[in-house]
């Protein structure tokens, strides 16, 4: 787990953010995975510090029309489609007293991974996220292919793991001083007074509703008369906005990919986001079911994305057995739905400000509120007395509220103190590791280097060999390949004088041979000249060494009294061989032979062979019931996928182990 977390750290310290710009299709860094197209009119808030760079959250002003509380014939809105279409009163959170006008704070992207863990670690991820897959992805991957993974927005949890997540952003964003001062606030007095930061109270992070979610989908205030359109852009560049079938594969995209829609991001395909609305059949009425999700995802057709569009998604996942019986039920994991996060506030923040707008609502009640959806339902007479005990029970549980309040925040400053205290002396040991585990890194990296030399050298040397080769045997004299392994190169045929000991399926020239052909006098490719027993040789063409290579090995593969220095030379000379072998056919009957070759050495393994099996770890594997070495199936599969196509492939799999 520590290293997994140390890989993260290390990510954020290799990768600088970005001032501005979208440089995260040719290079990415980590503002990729939170603000990859940065804006002057962004509002930035900080997220808990993990290195010496920062994660942030970033929101957009959703500008709402008039400085009234209750509304006005303006901010009345049509929203939804079709029978479901209705008209909604929009609202803001927060008052712009130099704008004179209402406004909210919606995220400019989804949620991605990299913010879920800069909040709730990376072992809660591991542990929460029902997606192994991309557990695995993360845990692997380094440099750039780690950052794709954590600029994809965040999902596989479930709706109570989303609400852990914005309730320990709130609690750490109000124990960390520069969260806290930038947070928006209103007045306790009256929304168009001025904000004294010591005693008006902070916004708080939660999801949006599905009318402040529609109404900047649509464009909101700046809309302006395109703002009942099915989409805020030409459908038929919907491609540019949306990663929606059938352009989409492979699951969601990092977060900002796409064009942006009013200064948002991927509200249209990608993840569905949820909103803090119960699903409603008609939006404001009819049965209640289950969670409600906007914008649709990766997994919908492009052409059925509206801004209207809306999806009930299940709280809860019944597991049925294979009688379809139910025999289990655990919250819902969706690999469609993420969330993006709207910073909110209180209703009324003081009985005061209660007063204020209940001065406004007897305005309201005889002007404008009868065109509305409530003011239609709720006849005049009755709504001043329901407004007057709302109040009433509002303030006590308000005054109740804020004592409550005061002993959190008491309680969470020492806690957070202490926390401090602890990361810091973690943050010491994991600068520690760091240096430790990147000077392993350097020391792997420089291992690979000479190794990349040394497989270079070789290739060079082949190419040498094979030149001579074919040099040798431009005259008529006849081609031969050895068959056998560690052949005896003899100065004569009588004399057991040693010349060289040739190796498996070298390439030689024939000069002669004895009166009774029994022994062949050879040339072989570095120049030696010698005599070889003729039962060692086969002839050969150039052209088709590939296919002499097969049948050596198949040869050596049937021989029963080879021995295992036999299987390992030839384990050693596919090994070297198959990598230049360009004939898909050829190369796949070699690289069988290979594995073939592999459990016949382990099949005649004498005792004390440790280094064999220490070379060979990566792909052997000891099975305990039969006592005995095999090579890892896994390797045959392999082999059998890559070759499917092949008639070969039905061989690969019946020798398998």
């Amino acid at each position: 787990m520590k290293n997994e977390y140390i890989i993260f750290i290390l990510l954020l310290i290799n990768f600088p953010a970005l001032a501005s710009g979208d440089k995260c299709t040719h290079k990415l860094d980590i503002s990729c995975a939170y603000n990859p197209k940065p804006d002057i009119e962004d509002f930035i808030l900080p997220m808990p510090k993990l290195s010496k760079d920062k994660i942030n959250m970033v929101f957009r002003k959703v500008k709402v029309h008039g400085s009234e509380f209750w509304g006005n014939p303006q901010r009345l809105i049509s929203i939804g489609e079709n029978a479901s279409k209705f008209k909604g009163m929009i609202s803001g959170a927060f008052y712009d007293r130099k704008q004179g006008n209402w406004f909210y704070y919606l995220g400019k992207y989804e949620v991605s991974i990299a913010q879920y863990i800069t909040v709730m670690g990376l072992k809660h991820f591991y542990k929460k996220c029902g997606n192994k897959k991309q557990i695995a992805k993360i845990k692997t991957a380094i440099g750039k292919g780690l950052l794709r993974q954590l600029a994809k927005p965040m999902a596989w949890i479930t709706w109570s793991d989303y609400q852990e997540f914005i309730r320990q952003y709130n609690l750490w964003c109000y124990s960390n001083t520069e969260c806290l001062d930038k947070l928006p606030r209103i007045s306790k007095t009256n929304w168009k007074h001025e904000i004294n930061k010591d005693v008006d109270p902070p916004g708080f992070f939660r999801l949006p509703t599905e009318l402040e979610w529609e109404y900047a989908a649509r464009g909101g205030y700046e809309a302006g008369s395109e703002f009942e359109k099915t989409l805020p852009f030409v459908a038929d560049k919907i491609k540019q906005y949306a990663w929606a079938k059938p352009y989409s594969r492979n699951g969601a995209t990092r977060i900002g990919r796409w064009q942006a829609s009013y200064g948002f991001y991927d509200l249209f395909g990608n993840v569905q986001e949820l909103t803090n609305s119960l699903f409603v059949a008609e939006i404001i009425q009819g049965k209640v079911g289950g969670l409600t999700t906007r914008g649709g995802s990766y997994q919908d057709q492009a052409k059925t994305l509206s801004s209207a569009f809306r999806r009930e998604i299940e709280l809860y996942k019944a597991k049925e057995d294979r009688e379809g019986k139910i025999s289990e039920i655990t919250e819902s994991l969706s690999p469609t739905t993420g969330i993006r996060l709207a910073i909110g506030t209180l209703f009324s923040p003081s009985p005061r400000f209660s007063e204020q707008i209940e001065t406004e609502y007897k305005t309201y009640t005889k002007t404008f509120r009868g065109q509305t959806a409530a003011g239609k339902s709720i006849g005049e007479t009755s709504s001043g007395g329901i407004w007057k005990n709302m109040v009433k029970r509002f303030n006590l549980e308000l005054k109740k509220s804020e004592l409550k309040t005061v002993a959190a925040i008491e309680k969470l400053t020492e806690k957070a103190k202490k926390r401090d205290t602890a990361l810091s002396r973690e943050l010491v040991i994991e600068k520690e590791e760091n240096r430790k585990l990147t000077q392993a890194l350097n020391a792997k990296n420089e291992a690979l280097e000479r190794k990349n030399i040394q497989n270079r050298k070789d290739q060079i040397r082949i190419a040498e060999l094979e030149a001579k080769l074919i040099t040798l045997t431009k005259t008529s004299n006849p081609v031969l390949i050895i068959t056998g392994a560690a052949v005896l190169l003899r100065q004569n045929i009588r004399s057991r004088k040693k010349l060289a000991r040739l190796i498996i399926a070298t390439i030689v020239t024939k000069l002669d041979n004895s009166a009774d052909e029994k022994w062949y006098q050879i040339k072989t490719p570095d120049g030696k000249i010698g005599w070889v027993a003729a039962r060692y040789t086969m002839p050969v063409k150039l052209r088709y060494k590939a296919q002499a290579y097969i049948k050596v090995a198949k040869r050596k593969l049937n021989h029963k009294t080879a021995s295992f220095g036999d299987f390992v030379e030839l384990v050693n000379f596919l090994k070297g061989i198959i990598p230049t072998i360009r004939n898909r056919e050829n190369k796949a009957e070699l690289q069988f032979s290979y594995l073939l070759a592999l459990q016949k050495s382990l099949d005649k393994l004498p005792r004390r062979q440790k280094n064999w099996l220490k070379k060979q770890k990566r792909n052997i594997i000891y099975d305990k019931s039969s006592r005995l070495w095999l090579v890892k199936r896994k390797w045959f599969q392999q082999l059998h996928d890559k070759y499917s196509d092949l008639a070969i492939a039905d061989r690969i799999m019946l020798a398998a182990p």
